[in-house]
């Protein structure tokens, strides 16, 4: 675990058999990580873990330490596609996406091959939309599934994002159906 300035403050030396995905070394490391930051910027966190950390305890240790009066503690963890995201995926209109925005705050579009002389121009014909985010809570929560969610905790969020993959990607069988790639992620993050 480091910090935005990449100094780290927890780390955990394990054996060479150790699993990947062990939860409970991943809640030592972050309870370690948490504790080695000064008393006064424990209060508001953003946890973030890519997909190989993600653990239904660990997620429920999150949920836990975001629930302590006085704390605000925001998670993002990386989440599996199993059957029941792509039956949820499948079930999603196509005007249910919104268009992703990149980390500069501008739309994720890039110019089509066909497009006009002009590269400054607005015409719709001439770009092309590179990835799109939506929301899938309401649809494993009260889906045709029931809740799919029910043993998580409450107040998590499952998003996914699909973008167009980059020359030689290789896609599932799954994602190779429509040619766009996914990634889901799961946060308490409130609705803005």
């Amino acid at each position: 675990c480091d910090n935005t300035g990449g100094e780290p403050l927890a780390w955990l030396l394990r054996r060479g058999s150790a699993g990947s995905n062990t939860a409970a070394d991943h809640i030592a490391v972050t309870d370690a990580a948490i504790a080695a930051l000064p008393p006064a910027q424990r209060r508001r966190l953003m946890v973030t873990v890519d997909g190989a950390g993600a653990s239904h305890d660990l997620i429920t240790h999150l949920d836990k330490l975001a629930r302590r009066p006085g704390h605000q503690l925001i998670y993002s963890v990386g989440w599996a596609m199993t059957e029941r995201e792509k039956t949820a995926i499948r079930l999603l209109p196509e005007q249910g996406w919104v268009q992703a925005i990149g980390a500069t705050g501008k739309l994720r579009e890039r110019r089509a091959d066909d497009a006009c002389d002009n590269s400054r121009c607005g015409h719709i014909r001439c770009w092309i939309e590179e990835a799109h985010v939506t929301e899938l809570t309401g649809l494993l929560r009260k889906g045709p599934g029931a809740d799919e969610l029910a043993s998580w905790p409450a107040k998590m969020r499952v998003y996914v994002r699909r973008e167009r993959p980059h020359p030689g990607a290789q896609l599932s069988l799954f994602e190779a159906q429509d040619g766009w790639r996914y990634t889901l992620w799961v946060t308490n993050r409130p609705e803005t």
